[in-house]
């Protein structure tokens, strides 16, 4: 087999990989929705053969309605039941030759798993031959090859400062959730003080503290992350809840009265930077996906030349 013809097969493969690919998908959301009628008209079924039952079933009410010729009443419960049945076993095959087709365009995508490094290999052989053939286009090849190499190392830093970005939103997010729930913990402190009130409130800070661990974890991360791709860290609003010293006594009181109620403003404003927080980070994963997708249009581009250098 030529150079050519190898590469004229494994763009054959590569192309029938990419509609076998979108053949899977069309599939399963066919046998998905198949899936579901099936099981409405099963229910359906169901409720159907119950009224059947019921009328059937020996009592005095239907001994009197058989003696005032209300037999036509179970009569059309049985005719609709069996419409019913009969829905049923034309849409289980409808479900299962769904099914039968899903599953053989997944085997028949299985066996082109191979075909991009096939394609790509290919490429490969042709570019090394025209380069070491003095074919002028082996010059651009080789060229186009390096422009690809530092576009793909490019979405690739993007990609992973993005990954980071949304971890720590996840986490943040996480956190807000935490703060919530010690917000309510210490208003209800607030109205009725209490040991157990306290207990609770304090275990619920705990949860919170823990939860910001993980989160300033995925925030240093993104900081490297960005700094690898010429981005910086966005400045975000301090995120902890700061209890005062003496919480974990109790014992401070003004005016004869003890200061619980100065725990309530704190968690709250906490809950509120965090908010702020995860916005600004939302408004940073918008900056970096719509970075991602300006290097992978620069990367299509390439892709292009690449193959209009094969033609």
């Amino acid at each position: 087999m030529t150079i050519q013809d190898r590469l004229a097969a494994a763009t054959a493969a590569l192309h029938e990989q990419h509609l076998t690919e979108r053949l899977v998908e069309q599939l399963k959301a066919r046998m998905d929705a198949a899936a579901g009628e099936l099981a409405a008209l099963r229910n359906r079924l169901d409720d159907e053969q119950a009224d059947v039952d019921k009328l059937e079933k020996p009592s005095l009410s239907r001994f009197l309605a058989s003696l005032r010729g209300q037999q036509g009443d179970i009569d059309k419960e049985r005719a609709e039941a069996e419409a019913a049945r009969l829905a049923v076993a034309a849409a289980k095959v409808r479900f299962d030759t769904l099914r039968a087709e899903h599953l053989a365009a997944r085997d028949r995508l299985a066996k082109l798993a191979g075909a991009p490094a096939e394609h790509a290999a290919a490429l490969e052989e042709k570019e090394r031959y025209l380069a070491e053939s003095g074919d002028p286009r082996g010059a651009e090849l080789a060229a186009n090859a390096e422009l690809r190499g530092r576009i793909n190392g490019e979405l690739t830093e993007i990609r992973q400062a993005l990954g980071a970005a949304d971890n720590a939103h996840l986490y943040l997010s996480e956190v807000r959730e935490r703060i919530t729930k010690a917000t309510l913990a210490s208003g209800l402190d607030v109205l009725s003080p209490g040991l157990s009130g306290r207990s609770e409130m304090l275990q619920a800070v705990d949860k919170v503290h823990e939860g910001s661990i993980y989160a300033g974890e995925w925030l240093a991360t993104l900081r490297n992350e960005l700094a690898d791709i010429g981005e910086e860290m966005p400045e975000l609003p301090a995120m902890e809840i700061l209890l005062p010293k003496w919480w974990q006594d109790w014992t401070v009181y003004a005016d004869g009265l003890p200061v619980y109620d100065t725990v309530f403003p704190r968690i709250v404003k906490a809950g509120n930077n965090t908010g702020e927080a995860i916005a600004i980070i939302d408004a940073l994963r918008k900056r970096l996906e719509a970075r991602a997708a300006a290097v992978a249009a620069r990367l299509a581009e390439a892709d292009r030349e690449r193959a209009a250098l094969h033609a």
